[in-house]
Order: C-alpha cells, then sequence, then structure tokens
C-alpha cells in the first residue's frame, strides 16, 4: 500500500518527432504514453547535443482542451543551427515536480 510513488509516474511520451522550422523554432509532436488515467497536460524539454552531461530545461508546455487533441507545440527562442534533444514527460502530479529523469542522478542542492 502506501502513496504514490514516482514509480508510478507515466513514461516520458513515446514516437517523438521533431521538425526544425528555422531560426531556433522547433516543432514537436508526440505519442500519448500508455497510462490508466487521461493526461492533460505535458512539458517538453530540449537539451544540447554538444554535451551530453547537458541538462534538460523546460522549453514548453501543452496543456490538452479535450484528450483527443492533437499531440504538437511550437516551441522557439532557441539557439539556431544547434542541435537538441527533446524530451516530452507527463504533467502528472507528483510526477511534474521532477522533470525529466536524466541518466546520471544529481543530490538535490
Amino acid at each position: 500500500g502506501g502513496g504514490v510513488g514516482y514509480s508510478n509516474c507515466p513514461p516520458s511520451a513515446p514516437g517523438l518527432r521533431t521538425s526544425n522550422l528555422g531560426e531556433g523554432a522547433y516543432e514537436v509532436a508526440w505519442d500519448a504514453p500508455p497510462w490508466p488515467l487521461p493526461i492533460v497536460s505535458y512539458r517538453i524539454w530540449a537539451r544540447l547535443n554538444a554535451s551530453a552531461a547537458a541538462p534538460y530545461s523546460q522549453v514548453g508546455s501543452l496543456r490538452l482542451p479535450y484528450t483527443s487533441f492533437p499531440l504538437s507545440q511550437t516551441v522557439s527562442g532557441l539557439s539556431p543551427a544547434t542541435d537538441y534533444t527533446f524530451l516530452v514527460t507527463p504533467d502528472a502530479p507528483p510526477c511534474a515536480l521532477l522533470g525529466p529523469v536524466v541518466p546520471t542522478p544529481r543530490a538535490p542542492a
């Protein structure tokens, strides 16, 4: 029993597709991860490809007006001519507080 553990968080969204729109803008689309509850919002994260240790930072979010809304979002303000890795996480508490799970865990400050 007990409360909701972090192992019960929805996985990051699969089927990620990105289109470089130029001038630091990207269109990011994804598929809904398998999850028994409706997911009504997502966060979009990006990190620089140049550094494997670069942290992800949030670059956008999508709140769904209805569950069949298309899962895509245009993010802008990134550096042009730079390669990014994108990640989309469902914004489901308590998981929303975590941000993306990165392979090298850091101790909380």
